[in-house]
């Protein structure tokens, strides 16, 4: 694992190797990569990097109600749930497609995650049965066909009888499985965005905690919650279709859902939760 060096950005591209934001691999999460995560950078040929904190809270919370309810959990699941946006020039988050969601996946504690990132061997990172798999940085993601679910009411009906609306939401999920973040993955009290930048000045260099001590300024530690975001412009994939594959656009784009060819689980789940008590 190194961090990269001044001139090199998280779109970056190196043979053999994936630039990551350090975020979601200090949450403890057991697999690491969950395979709809995979799946989702294999769907839209994405790197890692481009996929964003919410959508990995979003299948976190996910896995663990569908392995409670012992129902299955794919990324084509995830797709119906929620509506795919763009920020930052290709990290990607969600939507959801109801106003009542199923899952609750904010947190207010992930500010400062674009700052913090390193390269790490693909192999090393997702394991060789799993190879090749997307490293570069695709500016252009496009929507592709998604299947349909076999009675997907009565999977999400599955996963609202385990759990109260309190009981799907980050706070609760994470909670109870100890996942939690504060230093993004520098394991020191006092790292901020300055000292991150400042490790950052020797190229290729290696991940040195002692150097990060070295670093640190003699204040007292920020609080996550104090750094402010930069501005970030959200992008709209095209609406999820069934036999059509849409380019994304420089603007929201809303394409109306085909009666006859387009999975109706927006409007299903927008009925299951309604009736929800």
């Amino acid at each position: 694992m190194s961090i990269p060096s001044p001139n090199q950005r998280i779109s970056s591209f190196r043979n053999g190797y994936s630039s990551v934001y350090t975020y979601p691999f200090t949450l403890g999460f057991n697999p690491p990569i969950d395979p709809v995560i995979l799946d989702f950078c294999r769907f839209f040929t994405i790197c890692l990097a481009q996929i964003g904190p919410l959508v990995w809270r979003t299948v976190a919370c996910l896995r663990y109600l569908s392995s409670k309810a012992n129902v299955n959990f794919t990324f084509s699941h995830l797709i119906h749930l929620y509506h795919p946006n763009l920020i930052r020039h290709g990290v990607f988050t969600l939507t959801a497609r109801s106003k009542k969601v199923l899952v609750n996946p904010e947190d207010d504690r992930d500010r400062g995650w674009y700052i913090r990132y390193v390269a790490v061997r693909t192999v090393d990172l997702i394991g060789e049965t799993n190879i090749p798999f997307p490293e570069k940085w695709n500016f252009e993601p496009t929507m592709g066909d998604v299947e349909p679910i076999p009675n997907f009411r009565g999977w999400v009906d599955s996963l609202l009888k385990i759990a109260t609306r309190e009981q799907r939401t980050w706070k609760s999920i994470s909670s109870l499985h100890g996942w939690k973040v504060k230093t993004h993955g520098f394991g020191i009290r006092g790292m901020t965005a300055e000292v991150a930048m400042a490790i950052r000045m020797s190229a290729n260099a290696a991940l040195d905690l002692d150097k990060a001590r070295a670093l640190l300024p003699k204040r007292n530690a920020t609080k996550e919650g104090s750094e402010e975001e930069e501005e970030a412009v959200s992008v709209s994939l095209p609406a999820l279709t069934t036999s059509v594959c849409l380019p994304i656009s420089t603007a929201p784009i809303f394409v109306p859902l085909a009666t006859s060819t387009a999975p109706a689980s927006a409007p299903v789940l927008r009925q299951v939760l309604a009736a929800e008590i």
